[in-house]
C-alpha cells in the first residue's frame, strides 16, 4: 500500500508559516485537530505545528516563572536587584502573538509513491501525530495521520474479508 492509498487530499487544518499563535489555535480547535502542517507563501511544507510542543514550551516558560534560588552564605551581601518577572499573563500573551513557525517541528515529508510502511515509520519514530505528503516540488498535496493508518488498516481487513467469504461461496 503506498502513502496515495491512504492520504487525506483535503487536510482540515493547514497552517501558514507567518499566522499568528492564537489563530492558529482557533482553526485547530474549530476543527479538532492536535496537530497541522506549516507552509509558506508557495503551499511548500516548512514545518509541522503540534499542540504538543506548544505545551512544552508552556511548561518551560512556567517553570522559568516559578524558580527562585535562594541566596547562600557565600552570596555577596549586595544582590542586584532583578527586573519584575513576567508574569502567566504575560507569557500567554507573547505566545499567543508568537509566528507559527517559531513553535514548529521540522516535518519529516513522504512523497505520494512512498511506501506505507515509511509513514508508520515516521509516525513512530518521530514522535508526530501527521505527515505531510509533498510533491516533487515539496508543495502540500495531503496528509497522513495515525487515525488514517487505522482507517486503511479496517479498510483492508474488510475487503480481505468480504473477498475471503465471496471466494468461499
Amino acid at each position: 500500500m503506498l502513502a496515495k492509498d491512504v492520504m487525506n487530499k483535503n487536510p482540515r487544518v493547514v497552517l501558514k508559516k507567518d499566522e499568528r499563535v492564537m489563530d492558529a489555535l482557533r482553526k485547530m480547535y474549530e476543527k479538532g485537530v492536535i496537530a497541522a502542517p506549516v507552509v509558506d507563501d508557495y503551499g511548500k511544507v516548512v514545518g509541522i505545528f503540534l499542540l504538543r510542543k506548544l505545551l512544552k514550551y508552556l511548561e518551560s516558560r512556567y517553570r522559568e516563572l516559578n524558580i527562585f534560588i535562594p541566596p547562600t552564605p557565600f552570596d555577596v551581601i549586595e544582590i542586584p536587584v532583578s527586573p519584575k518577572p513576567e508574569s502567566l499573563k504575560d507569557v500567554f500573551k507573547k505566545l499567543l502573538n508568537m509566528k507559527v513557525h517559531e513553535l514548529s517541528c521540522k516535518a519529516k515529508v513522504v512523497k505520494p509513491e512512498n511506501d506505507l510502511e515509511d509513514v508508520i515509520d515516521i509516525l513512530v519514530n518521530k514522535k508526530t501525530n501527521i505527515v505531510p505528503v509533498v510533491d516533487e516540488d515539496c508543495r502540500l498535496v495531503g496528509i497522513i495521520t495515525q487515525m488514517d493508518i487505522m482507517k486503511a488498516m479496517f479498510k483492508n481487513k474488510n475487503h480481505s474479508s468480504s473477498n475471503s467469504s465471496s471466494s468461499s461461496s
